[in-house]
This record gives structure tokens, C-alpha cells and sequence, in this order.
């Protein structure tokens, strides 16, 4: 509809499709408020995903089955999927149970409840931690079957990635057999970073019917994300818009060096295919990405994103590969030199804790280290216990617990 479309523009980009008509009767304003009596999103802290969290919002309103893909902070997804399940709790009876299949998805619910300074927030966050079962697929698996909650009571099922273990893929075939038969539970909404394939996608069709499917970021064009740790993030930029250009595909590079970029491209790239090439390279730290800058098979970035909004239409405008590449070095002296400990360039410290989300296999371990090290940093006697510690009028030092968001959710947002 076209009061719709602004919202699915340059500035927030996202795409829905298969929506039902009751989606659209409400007009954006009336969705936005509609979503503000559960608390702005500021309190929610949906700060890449405001327009996202509303167009979820209107979809889910009307009990269709919702299937979100692209690439979403993780700290932010969360708070997004625990927003749509006091949606559904407003209207729920109080023995109605939801199931959300996220990692560490219960402690992550607390983490958000603890540090939500809003009494109303607070109020709705305790509901939905008291109705809801979350948790990996083999833990909400158990905890079904010692019978702690009645399976025969879920309303709504919420799941943060399909699983890709084996064991969490049994464990959520066993679930299903538990659930009431032919989908009869209630609504399903499903979050995928990228477009599921294979077994991913029967997976999907086991849990919906007929989805709304709402897209954002690399997701709009089907561009799957990537993290890479390399000594150098020129020299690796550079071998992989070589094979790029060589099938004659587009790349856009974001970069604060890009005359050394050029110069490392140039040692792989004959002059004849840079003149023929469609190669754009832009300034990583302060260029604002507009609809007008095109879309591209490849977009690199080899410095870091000034902000996750600017990093997320970024993605919007990629087609095939989204890569990052992060410098990673060695300690030159002392204990960490003789140990052969990495350590990130600074640049990368603030990016790092998003980039272990969709970093894999042995880089992911890697990138974890790493956070870990630079969390720890962070985090030392004089510096971190000062803001848990305060003064009372007596001058007496009073201990605290600390913040959720700074303490207990950092860590296991970062996955320690």
C-alpha cells in the first residue's frame, strides 16, 4: 500500500511479501502507536531496527505466520522477538505458553528485563518471562519433557535461526511430535539471517503455513554475510576483487585507505580490467549510503562501519557476497609476544562484538578470543567495579550488581 512504501525505502530498507490484507488496514501511524503502548523503541533499544519492529509488528497483529531473514544485532533481535511476544501475551490467557528457541534465549530475556529502566516495559517483560519457555531446542526439549510447562498449552512459537547441530535438529523434530498436530498451536514467527536452503527450508515448512515473509538488509537481494580475520585486510581485499572482476562482477569496496587499496588491487589487476570494471571505492568511516549508489554482486569492507544502521544498508545494497575483512596482529612484546597472542586493531574493537554472530567455523572461535581479551581489557579492577560501587550519605561504599546491558548482556551477547 502507499502509506506503506516510505517505510520500505532507502533510509530503512525491508520488503514484504505474502503479507495478508489485514496487515495493511492500520495506516503506519496507527501500527507505530499501537506498538508504543507496549514502550517506544527507544526503551526497547531497537535502534537499527525501528522501522523493521513496526512493519513485525502490523504482520503479527493479524496471528499469520511471520518469517524474518537478514542479517539483525543480536542484542536487538532479541528485544524485537520479546516485542512481538508481549504482542501475542496481551491477548493470551494466563495458562497460554509461548515457545522461543533461542540460544541462552532465557537468561538474554532476563538481561533485557533487568536493564529496562521503564516500570510499563518492566511490567510487560515479567509476562512474558513468566509465559514463556525459551531456550536452545534440546533445553525447552527437557524442560517439556519433565514436565515442567504442558506443551499442549503453546500459543506462539518463536525461533531465533533454525538449527544447524544435529543434535538441536532431533531435539526439535522430538518438539514438534510434542505440539498439538498440523500446526494447531498458534502463530510462528521465524527469524533466518539468510534465505534458508535444503533441509533449512523443510525445517521452515514444518513450522509455517502460508508465511509473511518480511526482509531486510542482505536479505533483500539474497547476499550472504561473512566475516574473515586476516594479518592483512588490503592485500586479502584485493585477491578477492581480483577473482571478482575476472567474472565480471561488480564491487563496491568501503574503505579509509583507498589509495593503498588501489595500489594492492593493481598488483592483481591487469589496467585493461580496472578500465572496463564497474569497482567503486568509498570512504568506510563517513559515506552515507544512498539509494542512488546502485547495488553490487560484492561489497567489502576492509575498515569498519562508522555505525551498525550505516553497515545494515550497506548489506541492503549487495547481491551476492558481503565480506569483512578484520586486521588481526600479534603482540610484538612482552607475555602476549612469547605466547603468540592476537589481538584486533582498535578500529575493530566496537564492530567485533556484532561480527561474531555471522563469523564461522574456526574464525568464530578466534573472533570470541579475541572479544573475550578485549572485553577483559575493558573491564579491569580500577575502571569496571568503580560504577558498581557508589557512596551513601554515610560515605559508606555500597556494592551493587552492576547494569544487565553493560555486564551480563555484553557477555552473552558477545557468546563468553
Amino acid at each position: 500500500p502507499m502509506a506503506w512504501q516510505p517505510l520500505c525505502g532507502c533510509n530503512a530498507p525491508c520488503r514484504v511479501m505474502d503479507a495478508t490484507e489485514a496487515a495493511w488496514r492500520k495506516t503506519p501511524g496507527d501500527a507505530t502507536s499501537a506498538m508504543e503502548e507496549f514502550g517506544f523503541s527507544e526503551l526497547w533499544k531497537l535502534k537499527t531496527t525501528n522501522t523493521l519492529a513496526t512493519l513485525a509488528f502490523a504482520l503479527s497483529e493479524t496471528k499469520q505466520d511471520v518469517v524474518i531473514t537478514g542479517a539483525i544485532p543480536r542484542a536487538e533481535r532479541m528485544a524485537l522477538l520479546a516485542l512481538l511476544v508481549a504482542q501475542h501475551l496481551a491477548e493470551a490467557a494466563p495458562q497460554e505458553l509461548v515457545l522461543l528457541l533461542a540460544p541462552y534465549g532465557d537468561v538474554r530475556l532476563q538481561s533485557i528485563e533487568q536493564s529496562a529502566k521503564d516500570e510499563g516495559l518492566r511490567k510487560h517483560l515479567a509476562k512474558v518471562r513468566a509465559q514463556t519457555l525459551a531456550g536452545s531446542p534440546h533445553e525447552v526439549l527437557q524442560k517439556l519433557l519433565r514436565g515442567q510447562r504442558d506443551a499442549r498449552t503453546v500459543s506462539l512459537v518463536v525461533v531465533e535461526g533454525l538449527p544447524i547441530d544435529a543434535t538441536e535438529k532431533r531435539a526439535l523434530q522430538k518438539l514438534l511430535l510434542l505440539l498439538p498436530s498440523k500446526r494447531r498451536w498458534g502463530p510462528t514467527i521465524l527469524w533466518h539471517r539468510e534465505p534458508p536452503t535444503g533441509e533449512l527450508q523443510v525445517m521452515e515448512a514444518a513450522l509455517t503455513a502460508s508465511p509473511a515473509r518480511l526482509k531486510t538488509s542482505n536479505a533483500l537481494h539474497g547476499a550472504q554475510e561473512q566475516v574473515r580475520l586476516v594479518p592483512e585486510s588490503l592485500a586479502a581485499a584485493a585477491k578477492l576483487v581480483a577473482q571478482r572482476l575476472a567474472r565480471r562482477q561488480s564491487v563496491a569496496i568501503f574503505t579509509t585507505r583507498p589509495q593503498k587499496m588501489m595500489t594492492e588491487i593493481g598488483k592483481l589487476v591487469p589496467d585493461e580490467t580496472l578500465e572496463r570494471a564497474r569497482l567503486r571505492i568509498m570512504n568506510a568511516a563517513s559515506h552515507k549510503w544512498r539509494e542512488t549508489d546502485g547495488i553490487f554482486d560484492v561489497v567489502i569492507h576492509v575498515d569498519p562501519p562508522p555505525n551498525p544502521s550505516e553497515y545494515f544498508l550497506r548489506l541492503g545494497s549487495c547481491k551476492q557476497l558481503a565480506m569483512v575483512f578484520m586486521d588481526v596482529t600479534k603482540y610484538r612484546h612482552g607475555v602476549e609476544a612469547e605466547r603468540g597472542v592476537e589481538r584486533l586493531g582498535n578500529e575493530w574493537v566496537e564492530f567485533a562484538f556484532y561480527a561474531m554472530d555471522p563469523a564461522t567455523g574456526g574464525d568464530a572461535h578466534r573472533l570470541r578470543q579475541l572479544c573475550r581479551g578485549e572485553h577483559f581489557e575493558k573491564t579491569r579492577l580500577s575502571q569496571s567495579f568503580q560504577k558498581d560501587f557508589h557512596a551513601e550519605d554515610d560515605k559508606e561504599l555500597i556494592w551493587t550488581a552492576g547494569v544487565a546491558e553493560t555486564d551480563t548482556g555484553l557477555i552473552f551477547d558477545a557468546g563468553l
